[in-house]
């Protein structure tokens, strides 16, 4: 009987993932984690599992530090699935780990339940998306675009926070955690190499992200 971890703090992606699992393996069992400390210790518990994560959900230092994670579970089968990656993310995990499958979160059921399918006999599994990035080759093909620096869901929470709510509220108006928007919160500061809000509204409109002409900073 194979365990699966879910590590994604998204309720609705969480039983989504769920559900699927139950169609590809119906003897399955299954742990949902909201942390890097849960995912840990749930491996220590189960480490032949195969992990669903969003990474860009979890206070991950680098790609290096997951992909050190993986080498230390090698067991393990691990299912990336995310809203966006950057570019250089998706390299470095798909040359960093042979262990490691790759989708984005608007794939389709059928994507998702082939990558379970190759996970359950210890194969790699890329998103067709995932695999035309790789395949293009050069870096600058790869690189995103400006205003593509952020996902969808950062660039709303970066707009709420501009309008001077707090973290509290912006979960509130996205009807998502707390820990969730502070996640956010975090990779957006990281990935726009900022330390604080107004710097981030800042760049986020020097990027197009944001319409200067919307708020006052």
């Amino acid at each position: 009987m194979r365990h699966y971890i879910i590590a994604d703090n998204q309720e609705l992606t969480a039983c989504g993932i769920i559900y699927t699992i139950r169609l590809c393996d119906p003897s399955a069992v299954y742990s949902v984690v909201s942390s890097k400390k849960e995912l840990l210790t749930s491996l220590a518990s189960y480490p032949d599992a195969i992990v669903f994560l969003d990474y860009s959900l979890f206070d991950f230092s680098s790609s290096s530090e997951l992909i050190n994670i993986t080498e230390r579970y090698s067991s393990a089968s691990w299912i990336i699935i995310s809203e966006q990656l950057e570019a250089q993310t998706i390299r470095s995990l798909y040359f960093g780990s042979d262990n490691i499958s790759i989708l984005y979160k608007d794939c389709s059921v059928e994507e998702l339940e082939t990558a379970i399918h190759y996970s359950i006999k210890s194969k790699r599994y890329l998103a067709s998306s995932v695999s035309e990035l790789l395949l293009r080759g050069s870096e600058s093909a790869l690189r995103p675009k400006k205003e593509d620096v952020l996902t969808v869901t950062e660039k709303d929470v970066i707009r709420i926070m501009a309008m001077g709510k707090s973290t509290k509220e912006v979960a509130a108006i996205k009807n998502l955690s707390f820990h969730t928007i502070n996640t956010h919160r975090k990779n957006i500061f990281r990935k726009l190499q900022v330390n604080n809000i107004q710097e981030a509204v800042r760049k986020a409109i020097s990027l197009g992200i944001i319409d200067m002409t919307e708020y006052y900073i």
